[in-house]
């Protein structure tokens, strides 16, 4: 719950080594963040101007309309010329208040996609997008196929039905049609047409019956793969009990002053670079996790901060506390381990970048 950002850094002297350091700076070159500030910048500045000027200019272009005098002596001529001239400004003022409607439901749409993708900020809540990301390919595939049958349809219908009925009098209405039939509309009257009766029936068979459940079956097929990928993270929860810990979590960590879980990764990963690999292993004893703290000169890491640091993690179901037998001069310390069968040690020096959850 709380982001970090990883840098990778060269080696000095022009070695190939990375070294992998962690930061504060959570901020992404995110493209369509950027874009939708701006557009957002845009639009409020264009609607303060344009409110403003029709907030002076509306009241008084609607009264110079309704101020013209009919009874004047003036010819008709210019009577009716300066009247259409005051209604086409009061025209323009209404025209731009409904291109600013325009421009803000476009602004809101991008702000609702920009909502659905902020929702993968927790793995319980961004099923939706991960499915849509899963099946993007797939769902692209069927738009085509069913685009090419959808129009092909509709141009049969055009070219048999056209002159016949108002349903299929262009393309634009027998698409219209196929559509409105294909949400559960209306279809046009088809008892006394075989020809329609047939067409009727094999467009509710291809496209409602068929094509549809095709889409639901790739919808379905790409939320079950999230779904599996959602139990094989066992260190997930729920997204309220995860809301409720980042405030309790951060209480503990503000009231107890424990240093900075960003120097911590960096001072862990300093000591460890190799654990940086997947397929590396290690076990970290709270000894061991005391002195690396110190060691490194953290601001407020004591040695009773760092075993309760050490103690706060060790406490989680998915890190796995053993004992090790106390050798001739050492007495018996805990330690995290990896257990390879069931759990996955997040918050372990295996996995530092996730240590800070």
């Amino acid at each position: 719950m709380h982001s970090l950002k990883r840098r990778n850094q060269l080696t000095p002297l022009g070695g190939h080594k990375q070294v992998i350091r962690y930061n504060l700076n959570t901020s992404q070159p995110d493209i369509f963040d950027s874009v939708l500030c701006c557009g957002l910048l845009v639009y409020m500045i264009a609607a303060i101007v344009i409110m403003t000027e029709q907030n002076i200019n509306a009241p008084r272009a609607f009264a110079n309309v309704a101020s013209v005098d009919w009874a004047a002596t003036e010819p008709f001529n210019e009577k009716t010329e300066n009247f259409f001239d005051l209604l086409e400004q009061a025209v323009s003022i209404v025209q731009r208040a409904d291109t600013m409607r325009t421009a803000a439901f476009w602004v809101l749409i991008l702000c609702c996609i920009r909502v659905i993708l902020y929702l993968k900020i927790h793995p319980h809540i961004a099923g939706v997008t991960r499915t849509f990301e899963l099946c993007a390919w797939e769902l692209v595939n069927f738009l085509i196929s069913f685009s090419i049958i959808y129009f092909l349809l509709a141009f049969i219908a055009f070219i048999k039905f056209g002159y016949q009925y108002d349903e299929f009098a262009t393309m634009e209405d027998a698409l219209l049609t196929q559509f409105s039939i294909l949400i559960g509309g209306d279809a046009p009257d088809y008892r006394d047409n075989p020809s329609l009766c047939i067409y009727v029936v094999g467009y509710v068979f291809v496209c409602t019956l068929s094509l549809l459940n095709f889409l639901l079956a790739i919808v379905v097929a790409g939320y079950d793969k999230v779904r599996e990928q959602l139990a094989s993270k066992q260190v997930v929860t729920s997204f309220v009990h995860d809301a409720l810990y980042v405030v309790v979590d951060s209480y503990k960590w503000f009231s107890r002053k424990w240093p900075s879980k960003v120097k911590i990764l960096n001072a862990l990963t300093d000591c460890f670079p190799e654990v940086m690999n997947p397929d590396c292993e290690r076990t970290l004893s709270q000894t061991d996790f005391a002195a690396v703290l110190t060691d490194a000169s953290i601001r407020g890491c004591s040695v009773e901060n760092a075993r309760d640091i050490f103690q706060h993690y060790a406490r989680f179901e998915f890190i796995k506390a053993t004992e090790n037998l106390p050798g001739p001069h050492s007495p018996p310390e805990e330690e995290f381990q990896r257990d390879s069968v069931s759990r996955n040690p997040l918050g372990s020096l295996s996995s530092p970048q996730q240590a800070a959850k």
